[in-house]
């Protein structure tokens, strides 16, 4: 076909590199000459004159280029050729998959009447494209049309003849006839499990559900062997540990136990040390990143050769983000990679210094542009010192990867750079280097033969030593076991049970990786044979349907785990699941698609009609009754908890709960390695900068220096963009600061401390807080507290950054005798006030009170809940706080689906909301008795305006004026 006018620059770059190359003598061919050149030799050679074997047997192929056909068609003038194709369909049925190419039948076996054209299977319709167009091409170049009646051959066609009564055996009968989609199916059996869907929370669950279902049928009695049972998914290396962790939990000794093996994987995912391997070859054009180094010490065979342990990689992890390793391994690695302007600061050598000058010196000292990181204690100088050694033998071997030498000063080089990181620690570290090794004598034997002994860059030597690792080292395909596989032509042949799993609408079929510029994905261009990663996964599908001997399993991720969205499955499940209806009705998808549970400790396990499970573990969980009503007693021996502890509880009484009473924190995950050094300060790095000044800054000149430290730290971003950070920084700091120490000034210096203790229900709450001073003989208290954030939002106070400090009024306030205590809190946008909560003795009995309830059972509430509810309630609607809890529908996820305890306790965000505690009060109800005071209060909150200009007598006198003002308007 004519190339399209915006497509023919490729017809002439390939002509003018054609070009390019033969100049000079230069002899080049490429695939097309060489196929052209091959035919014309086989064309011209007489039969039997050319030194061949006299028979080639092709077995098995589902899809072939026409290119490859023309080359077995003109052997077949020389020997015979006999090719084993495997074919859905006994019937020619290429009208039944809806063909848009013309391409001239040379022969067929079995011809339907026209009427019967266009009707089919929609299966084979949908899914069998790709084999319609090789049994095209082949019917193009059978050799029997032409030599047939010489050699009196004919096409031999084996089909079974076998009918079948359960569904799975009915739809592979009705392909193989060609039976009509909209011809009515045989009465199915009330027990026929042949083919079964589920629909699943994630691939964990999919597998422990899988390992039930084969266990169950496993223990029927019906000769099922695990080696007759194939598992194929989209990619195997994201299940394999999955598998490990699921199938691999059980001992030999243990009757659940399931023999298995994992195929497919390339040595990079089968072994650590070879990962490890492959990015230590990279280190001359690699990053070398923080999160990079996290991974490589994650090798066991590393660790063993620098004499690490598990237990030390927290330490390490901490020790790599305290020093402030971003990227690089020093100055000069930077500048090899084209970034000397970057320096030193938050590189590997730069963190590492940073920690040794804290080991030697302490933490107030710098040293060179470096400030001391002090976070080594005395006992673990010598674990510093072992990341010391490794630093520099990366460092050694980045600078030595990178100078090209012959093949025989390589293999020398891969021998002592294994040795220099590795020590095997197992028996599949010891296979890895031996395969290693294997591979090394392979290649440096390939370059003795091709006599090469000219120095090779990194990149080949790289590329040929990986290349030459066995990929086959996992076993082989049919281990005697369970066989989990990725799927792909030649995996389904006959086994009596095919599960698929995986089968989700954004990974089967697979994305094609295509370039925007392959002529196969224009209109029109693509012809038969051709491959397509899409094509070919419906093919597949269809092949696993069709070789499926007793069982098929269809499994995917239906409903997302943390959130219970719904997720769609595959394109080809869904026609799978409309052509079951369609032929014997909804009740038939009904009885065979299974909506998994969440948890495998789920109560459904326990119901007479639920679903089955062997994980016997699970059982003692799964039989607690009604734990949402479960009380607890009162702690045996009272907490001892802090005005934070309450404010905690009142933030996120769920969370409190858990950790003040349980001992559990919040499964969050260790922080995500910073791998860039920082162009910009978000708003929680500018908070820790800013809140370190507060506490050590008293004057300009320390919140100078203190900037300067931070920026020695590498905690600011570099050259010229971190002067003025530290420029803006300081300008707002200088003002807070002299703002604050005025009217810390006016008031007097800090003498007296309150100290005191309230006694709960099986706690004891500690406040200990600076007490109110007085002013100019004014009766009013006055509190000072500042924040290094905004306390003013939208017209309103920040009812999170006030909550701490309302607290502390109410305890100021229940200890003074006469007069109120004043509220005065600065933030980066200014000065507010509030005057102490009235009642404040009610409100801290109250808060007492709900303390000693919640730490007994769990509460749901939370602050931002709360004031929704409390919201609703002066409106007369539910809006904010179902919005709250359920999201508000246009992408900002509610509480219940960023919570993880609230998931845990509760099955849906409905039920959040119908919460009732076990005294039968709802969260409305305790709303309006621990939070309506806070909320009251804050609507009290008033900002001072123009405060960072007043001299500190002077807004002070504003301030109590303010508060004066709204009790004689409260009055």
């Amino acid at each position: 076909r004519d190339l399209p006018q915006d497509q023919r620059w490729q017809a002439q770059l390939w002509h003018w590199l054609c070009r390019e190359v033969t100049e000079g003598g230069s002899h080049f061919a490429g695939r097309g000459e060489i196929h052209e050149a091959f035919l014309q030799r086989l064309r011209e050679a007489a039969p039997g004159s050319l030194d061949l074997p006299p028979r080639l047997i092709f077995f098995g192929a589902v899809s072939l280029p026409a290119q490859s056909l023309e080359a077995l068609a003109a052997l077949g003038r020389h020997l015979q050729v006999l090719m084993a194709i495997p074919n859905p369909s006994a019937y020619h049925w290429s009208d039944v998959a809806g063909a848009d190419e013309d391409l001239r039948r040379q022969r067929r076996r079995r011809v339907l009447g026209t009427s019967e054209a266009g009707f089919g299977p929609r299966l084979l319709a949908a899914w069998g494209r790709q084999g319609r167009d090789f049994m095209r091409l082949l019917d193009r170049f059978d050799e029997s049309v032409e030599m047939g009646p010489l050699w009196g051959l004919q096409r031999v066609d084996f089909f079974t003849e076998d009918t079948g009564t359960t569904l799975l055996r009915q739809l592979q009968t009705r392909i193989r006839d060609l039976v009509d989609s909209r011809e009515p199916g045989r009465t199915l059996a009330e027990n026929d499990d042949s083919l079964v869907l589920h629909s699943s929370y994630g691939p964990l669950r999919e597998l422990q559900v899988l390992q039930d279902e084969l266990l169950l049928r496993l223990g029927r009695g019906r000769g099922l062997r695990p080696r007759d049972i194939v598992v194929m998914v989209p990619d195997i290396a994201s299940y394999a540990p999955l598998v490990q962790a699921v199938f691999g939990v059980y001992g030999k000794n243990d009757p659940r136990y399931i023999p298995f093996h994992i195929v497919d994987l390339t040595p990079q995912e089968r072994s650590n040390l070879i990962r490890a391997l492959v990015w230590l070859l990279g280190l001359p054009q690699g990053r070398v990143t923080q999160s990079e180094i996290r991974d490589l010490l994650d090798c066991s065979a590393l660790q063993r050769r620098f004499g690490l342990a598990p237990e030390d990689l927290p330490q390490i992890h901490a020790w790599l983000e305290q020093g402030g390793w971003r990227w690089g391994l020093s100055a000069a690695h930077r500048a090899d990679l084209g970034f000397a302007a970057c320096g030193a600061p938050t590189s590997g050598a730069f963190a590492l210094q940073s920690l040794l000058l804290g080991y030697t010196n302490g933490s107030d000292s710098h040293f060179d542009g470096i400030e001391a990181c002090a976070e080594v204690g005395s006992l673990d100088a010598a674990l510093l010192g072992k990341l010391w050694v490794l630093w520099e033998r990366l460092e050694s071997w980045r600078q030595r990867l990178k100078e090209a030498t012959t093949p025989e000063h390589w293999v020398e080089r891969a021998r002592q750079l294994l040795a220099d990181f590795f020590v095997a620690s197992d028996t599949a570290d010891r296979e890895a280097l031996e395969q290693l090794e294997s591979a090394l004598e392979d290649w440096l034997l390939q370059t003795e033969k091709a006599a090469w002994d000219g120095p090779l860059p990194l990149e080949i030597f790289r590329e040929a030593w990986l290349d030459g690792l066995e990929s086959a080292g996992d076993g082989a395909f049919l281990g005697g076991g369970v066989t989990f596989c990725t799927l792909m032509p030649m995996r389904s042949i006959p086994f009596r049970m095919v599960c698929l799993l995986g089968m989700n609408d954004e990974d089967y079929p697979r994305p094609d990786p295509r370039r925007d510029f392959d002529l196969m994905t224009l209109p029109d261009m693509a012809r038969p044979g051709d491959r397509s990663r899409r094509e070919d996964d419906r093919y597949l599908m269809l092949e696993a349907l069709l070789s499926a001997r007793d069982g098929l399993y269809l499994s995917w991720t239906g409903r997302d785990p943390r959130n219970q969205e719904n997720r769609a499955p595959s394109a080809l499940i869904l026609q799978l699941q409309r052509e079951i209806v369609g032929i014997w009705g909804e009740d038939a998808l009904r009885t065979r698609l299974h909506l998994d549970p969440l948890q495998p400790f789920s109560p459904r396990y326990l119901e007479p009609d639920g679903p089955e499970s062997f994980a016997r573990e699970w059982f003692p969980v799964s039989t607690v009754e009604d734990r949402s009503v479960a009380v607890l007693s009162p702690p045996a021996a009272r907490l001892e908890l802090a005005l934070l502890d309450l404010k905690g509880a009142l933030s996120d009484a769920l969370a409190s709960f858990y950790a003040l009473r349980l001992g559990v924190e919040s499964p969050w995950r260790d922080r995500m390695a910073a791998d860039d050094e920082a162009f910009r300060l978000d708003g929680l790095g500018q908070w820790q900068i800013l809140q370190q000044l507060w506490e050590r800054a008293a004057s300009p000149a320390e919140l100078r220096e203190g900037l300067a430290a931070e920026a020695r730290r590498g905690h600011l971003p570099l050259a010229a963009a971190g002067i003025l950070q530290q420029q803006r920084l300081l300008t707002l700091m200088e003002s807070l600061l002299g703002s604050w120490q005025a009217v810390a000034e006016a008031l007097g210096p800090e003498h007296e401390v309150l100290e005191d203790e309230f006694l709960g229900d099986g706690f004891r709450l500690q406040a200990r807080l600076p007490k109110d001073r007085s002013w100019n003989a004014n009766p009013l208290g006055i509190h000072l507290r500042r924040h290094t954030s905004k306390l003013w939002h939208g017209g309103k106070a920040r009812a999170d950054r006030l909550l701490l400090w309302w607290l502390e009024l109410t305890v100021l306030q229940t200890k003074r005798r006469e007069g109120a205590v004043l509220g005065l809190f600065l933030g980066q946008d200014g000065w507010l006030c509030a005057p102490a909560p009235v009642a404040a003795d009610e409100s801290l009995a109250e808060l007492l009170a709900w303390l000693g309830e919640a730490l007994r059972e769990p509460h749901p509430l939370s602050l931002d809940w709360a004031l929704a509810l409390l919201a609703d309630a002066d409106r007369g609607d539910g809006a904010g706080s179902r919005r709250h809890i359920l999201g508000d529908g246009r992408g900002a996820a509610g509480a219940w689906r960023e919570n993880w305890l609230l998931q845990r306790h509760f099955p849906n965000p409905e039920a959040v909301l119908e919460w009732r505690s076990s005294a039968g009060l709802s969260a409305l109800d305790l709303a309006r008795r621990i939070y309506e005071p806070y909320r009251r209060w804050l609507a009290a909150v008033q900002p001072l305006a123009d405060g960072l200009e007043l001299s500190g007598p002077q807004l002070l006198q504003r301030a109590v004026d303010s508060v004066s003002s709204l009790r004689e308007a409260a009055q």
